[in-house]
This record gives structure tokens, sequence and C-alpha cells, in this order.
């Protein structure tokens, strides 16, 4: 075999190695293509899923912030709806002590308007009559002329002298020296009145030693 030939058939040889060599790195070559566009199509998806995802993320945030907000709501006006019921009760129950404590006011007010009248008649029964009478100008002892007890005597003008049980003077009163020209004593057994005036005298004792009370025609 020639140069010529070796040459050539070297040159074949090389040639077929090459043809073998180029059809796996031209397949290779296509394979890695897809793969990348299948990654960058995969990373587009994974990008726009997580988009998504964070989208309703956001939007869970938000529901459940309506979610505590409308718990919350509901919780304030349960609150509100039981402090307004006991408000209710309560002045309710105010109310009725109110009626009761009227109701005990108006019993009082009955009682006491009874007990008032019970002892106004007690003691206009009890009382003692007072009769007015004149006594002359004289000395009274207490008790043959005059009984114990308590004396109102009144008189345009005269005095009045009460001695006492020691025979000392226990009280000396000019009567027209008096407011309403009138004097009330009080005058015990044992003790003497002298009055140097005829005097209008009531008490609620008896006199023994006096004269009628002056008619109105006699006044004048």
């Amino acid at each position: 075999m020639t140069n010529s030939e070796k040459k050539i058939r070297f040159a074949c040889i090389l040639a077929l190695i090459t043809a073998v060599l180029c059809v796996p790195v031209f397949f290779l070559g296509s394979i890695s293509g897809v793969h990348r566009a299948a990654a960058n199509r995969l990373k587009s998806d994974i990008a726009e899923k997580r988009s998504e995802y964070n989208a309703l993320t956001d939007e869970k945030s938000g529901v459940e912030q309506e979610i505590i907000y409308y718990n919350n709501q509901i919780e304030a006006n349960s609150d509100m709806n039981v402090k307004m019921k006991e408000h209710e009760e309560k002045n309710a129950s105010v109310a009725a002590e109110i009626e009761q404590e009227k109701a005990k006011s108006a019993e009082l007010d009955t009682a006491l308007a009874e007990a008032r009248k019970a002892s106004e008649q007690t003691r206009s029964t009890a009382a003692p009559t007072q009769q007015l009478s004149t006594i002359k100008a004289d000395t009274y002892s207490c008790p043959n002329d005059i009984e114990a007890g308590s004396y109102t005597l009144s008189a345009a003008e005269g005095n009045i002298v009460i001695y006492g049980t020691n025979g000392q003077i226990r009280v000396s009163k000019s009567l027209s020296m008096l407011d309403g020209n009138e004097y009330t004593v009080q005058i015990k057994d044992g003790e003497k009145l002298k009055v140097d005036k005829d005097v209008s005298i009531r008490g609620t004792g008896r006199i023994k030693k006096t004269q009628p009370a002056p008619t109105e025609n006699a006044r004048r």
C-alpha cells in the first residue's frame, strides 16, 4: 500500500471517528437544551406558584384578622349584653326596694297620724279643765282656800305675792309690768297667795274662796 493510499485511509477513518463522535455530541446538546428549557419552565412555574402561595397566605392572614375582629366584636357585644342585663336587674331591684320603702313610709305616716290622734285624745281627756274665776284682794292659803296646782293670774294692775312654806316671800310680781298683764305660778301646799286687787285666775286646781268671773256686760 502506497503512502497516498495510507493517507486516504487515515483520513477516512478520522472522518468516520469524527462523524461517530458528532452524533452523540449533537444529541447531548439537544438533550441539554431541552433540559434547560424544562428547567426554566419549571422555575417559572415554581415562581408563579410561589406568588400564588404568597397571595393566598396574605389573603388567609387578612381573613384571620377579620375573624379575630368579628370574634372580638361578638365578645364585646356579649359582655355589653351581660352588663346591660345586670343593670336592668339592678334597676328592677332598686325600684322594688323603693316601692317597699314607700309602702313602709306610708305605713309609718299612718301609724304616726294615729299616734298623734291618740295622743291628742289622751291629752284632751287627761288635761284638767281650767275654769276662769275672779278673786278679790285678799290672802289665800293652800290648800284651805285654793288647791295646789298651776295658776295664771291676770289683771290690768295689781300685785301678787307668793309666800313659801317658810313664810318668806318666794314670788312678787306687778301685773301691770308684765307682758299680757298676766303671770303663771305654781302654788304648793303650805304656801299663800296674796293679791291687792281683784284679779282673774284660771288653773288646774279648785279655788274655794272665789266669785264668778265677770260677764262681758259687767266688764263694760
